[in-house]
């Protein structure tokens, strides 16, 4: 039986990319918008080896935008 909480805390928020550019920042903008950065534990955004140069950018420049959030 799964215990009921009252409390969300600690999540770890996962984005996969592999040619999305718009989408992913719209994603992750959306977390940080959206969530109570409290519950936030890290976002992880997941690429592939074979993502698009433009994607591996993009992601690399949200992770620069928002170095302050986990």
């Amino acid at each position: 039986m799964i215990e009921k909480t009252e409390k969300f805390e600690n999540a770890s928020v996962v984005v996969t990319a592999l040619s999305e550019t718009e989408s992913l920042r719209t994603a992750v903008e959306t977390v940080i918008e959206t969530c109570n950065k409290e519950d936030i534990k890290e976002i992880i955004i997941a690429l592939a080896r074979i993502s698009t140069e433009e994607c591996i950018k993009t992601a690399e420049r949200l992770c620069e935008e928002y170095s302050s959030v986990p």
